[in-house]
């Protein structure tokens, strides 16, 4: 679509979306591009696309504020692609400049043209449940408002007097408006095409469903179609608003389903439809929970903070007394109710923080039975408990840095263990290092192409903020499994040896801003002096400056002392020298001839070196194994996340989790993601790794006994409603001798207003 790319801004404009309006109307579509994936989600929820519109405006925009404040705003700042000062010849000279008041009329006058638009495309998007467009429509005004949020905060630092207030209001309620339209939409779509099937929901029919081979459509329809819809909203949406839309989503559709099992009372041909039903939304939950919770506790129903998260526990917590009472074989009733219906186990209320029931018969049937000694999240096994976790963070629709953070540093750090053993020990061959380009999206900036290596990611991580055990039981442990190769760099005969593996080079990285700051000092100093002098210069500067030095590198080098082979003898024995040293070679470059004598150095001339770092190391501890919380984790976090090289981190290690570690899914028995990309026929006729219908097929069977027996805070008055409701209760079904006894028998118990006459 062509452009204005001069003139007025308000002209420009005007044009833009008239054109945009056009355009729509002859393709029935907008012109949508990314945006970066380092810009996407965070604090202001970015949406991962937007329109070309909304990215022309902002630029334009952009243009503007930097004629106002001579700077690029934070949305723009380290954007690689955009630069409004480069001379005269850009759009923007360098002599212009506006008022605030004009900067606050051009945003008016602006959102008033955009605020049209929107209006305009989303009622056409809504009327044709095009949802392509309503995404489109959602990023515009997602971008727009965040983009005026951040010009407001600059207004209100510089205690101007001048607000954009009105206009940020008036585009959070746009977003917040069509995102409710979006979900309103997907319930309806749900509730009336998907979840309807006349001959699926006739309970009264004498016939068994598709001639009892195979479950009902409506539920398998539902599974497909929330697959499909949270891979559109994870790829499309805000991270944050797509989360919340898909909550809805199944908290709205859980309703329905609810409200349709609890009262349905089948003939004996469709009671095993019900259960077939009943069993496969649980599994199909198990699979689709974890994508909007906070972390695995939250998943497992045992400290929930979500309203929403709570409902929809509560829902299939009620699906699945339904399934028991229902699907409980008549021998097995008979023998849990021998004793009267007011001694049932499963009357027996549940202990605070305990795992949802419903979760342990939906995790059984993966072959990953929690115990039945286990009670709450806190005493679950470290690799189950791990695993849920792991099934959450890789399920968001953005990653949850706390959250990682919190599941490397489980048991001292075992994933960053196993991560390292896996790229080092067993020399991965995906472990490559690998380039990401910029993404080219809308606002990418420095942060956007990383190098993905997780060796020198985990040892830059676990220096950063591990404790003594995590660095000794992550890096230390792995480094003895490797051949004896790994210790000749810290022999001192390799100084000069620049052929360096990734962990050490991470290493180096915490010392070469020492390194720089001497290196400053001394050139401009030390014109006159000889090389000799000049290296001394540098020891006597490192001597001085080791208390510098990040703690993490200190214990490494001092465990790593105790690792070495006998025939590997550090600078001055001592791994902290020598990894000093050798970053002090590669910063002067090996043509210098204070290099040269570097290479040359005797342990006595480093004996005062020597007993500085002895009376550093002297009692020197540092534990945070003991602190694990969840403020601790976001204060690491945000101590990270300041640092480049930290950021960088952070993303290659989710980028492995994410993409290749598939030995570790299956060491830990993980199934696939719900979004990963699968066909259409793998989507609908599995859930996760297992085959659709288990219970129906009989592939596997419940443990109803067990099942049964766990405490689920019933209450008499459901259980005799769903009993009743059991086709064996109906006057009409027939039965055999044996069983119309257990019935009677059970009857028996009920309550006058709920008897059923024999």
């Amino acid at each position: 679509m062509d452009i204005m790319e001069e003139g007025n801004l308000m002209d420009r404009v005007r044009i833009l979306l008239q054109r945009d309006q056009v355009y729509y109307a002859e393709h029935q579509k907008v012109i949508q591009e990314n945006v970066c994936r380092t810009v996407a989600g965070g604090l202001l929820d970015f949406p991962k696309t937007t329109t070309f519109v909304a990215s022309k405006i902002v630029t334009w925009w952009e243009e503007s504020y930097y004629l106002l404040f001579r700077s690029s705003s934070a949305l723009f700042q380290g954007n690689t692609s955009v630069d409004f000062a480069k001379d005269e010849e850009d759009n923007i000279s360098v002599g212009k400049s506006i008022t605030p008041q004009e900067f606050v009329y051009q945003i008016s006058q602006s959102t008033v043209k955009i605020l049209n638009h929107l209006h305009t495309l989303s009622q056409e998007a809504l009327d044709h449940a095009d949802l392509t467009v309503l995404t489109g429509t959602i990023g515009t005004a997602t971008l727009i408002k965040n983009t005026i949020w951040i010009y407001n905060q600059q207004f209100l630092r510089t205690n101007s007097g001048i607000s954009l207030s009105k206009e940020l209001k008036i585009f959070q309620n746009m977003s917040d408006a069509l995102a409710e339209r979006l979900l309103d939409l997907h319930c309806r779509l749900i509730s009336l095409y998907i979840l309807q099937d006349v001959d699926c929901l006739n309970w009264s029919s004498e016939y068994p469903f598709f001639e009892g081979e195979r479950s009902s459509y409506t539920i398998q329809m539902w599974w497909l179609y929330v697959q499909g819809t949270l891979e559109d909203l994870w790829i499309s949406m805000p991270p944050k608003m797509a989360e919340q839309i898909f909550s809805g989503i199944l908290n709205e559709s859980l309703t329905v389903l609810t409200s349709r099992y609890m009262q349905a009372k089948p003939k004996k041909a469709r009671g095993e439809l019900l259960i077939a039903d009943l069993s496969n939304i649980l599994f199909c939950m198990f699979k689709l929970l974890p994508a909007i919770c906070e972390n695995g506790d939250e998943f497992l129903g045992c400290r929930i903070v979500s309203n929403v998260i709570r409902d929809i526990h509560v829902k299939c917590h009620l699906l699945f007394s339904c399934f028991l009472l229902r699907g409980l074989p008549l021998p097995i009733l008979y023998k849990i109710f021998k004793d009267g219906i007011a001694n049932v186990p499963c009357l027996v209320k549940r202990e605070n923080n305990a795992i949802e029931p419903w979760i342990i018969f939906a995790a059984s049937e993966k072959n990953d039975t929690i115990p039945p000694e286990v009670k709450t999240c806190d005493n679950l096994p470290f690799e189950i408990m791990l695993k849920y976790q792991l099934q959450v963070l890789l399920s968001r629709a953005q990653p949850d840095w706390p959250l990682l953070l919190k599941v490397v540093r489980m048991n001292d750090g075992w994933l960053l263990h196993e991560i390292l053993h896996q790229v080092l020990v067993e020399e991965d061959e995906s472990e490559n290092e690998i380039s990401f380009e910029c993404c080219d999206g809308f606002l990418c900036n420095d942060d956007c192409p990383i190098t993905s290596n997780a060796q020198y990611a985990i040892t830059h991580l676990v220096l950063s903020i591990g404790s003594t055990e995590e660095i000794e039981k992550t890096l230390v442990k792995v480094l003895e499994q490797i051949p004896e190769k790994w210790a000749i760099y810290f022999n001192y005969s390799q100084i000069w040896n620049q052929n360096r593996p990734l962990w050490i080079r991470a290493i180096i990285s915490f010392i070469l801003p020492t390194i720089k700051y001497m290196k400053k000092i001394i050139a401009t100093s030390s014109k006159s002096s000889v090389p000799s002098e000049i290296l001394q210069m540098y020891l006597d500067y490192m001597k001085s400056t080791i208390n510098c030095l990040p703690e993490g590198v200190i214990h490494l080098s001092q465990l790593i002392e105790n690792v070495l082979p006998a025939d590997v003898i550090p600078l001055g024995d001592s791994s902290l020298i020598q990894l000093m040293a050798i970053t002090l070679y590669d910063e002067l470059g090996s043509e210098s001839p204070v290099s040269e004598l570097l290479c040359r150095l005797e342990t006595n001339d480093l004996q005062e070196f020597q007993k500085s770092i002895s009376d550093l190391t002297q009692n020197l501890t540092r534990n945070l194994s003991d602190l694990r919380s969840e403020e601790l984790n976001e204060v690491l976090v945000n101590h990270i996340l300041t640092e480049k090289s930290g950021r960088a981190s952070l993303k290659i290690i989710y980028e492995y989790l994410e993409n290749r570690s598939n030995w570790l899914q299956v060491k830990l028995k993980m199934d696939p993601r719900i979004n990963i990309k699968r066909g259409v026929l793998h989507k609908m006729f599995y859930i996760g790794n297992s085959e659709y219908d288990q219970v129906l097929s009989r592939a596997w069977i419940p443990k109803w006994a067990s099942l049964i027996n766990m405490p689920l805070g019933l209450t008499t008055e459901m259980i005799q409603n769903q009993l009743s409701s059991r086709p064996e209760f109906d006057q009409e079904t027939t039965l055999s001798k044996h069983d119309q006894a257990i019935v009677t028998q059970i009857k028996a118990q009920f309550v006058p207003e709920i008897k059923c006459a024999t």
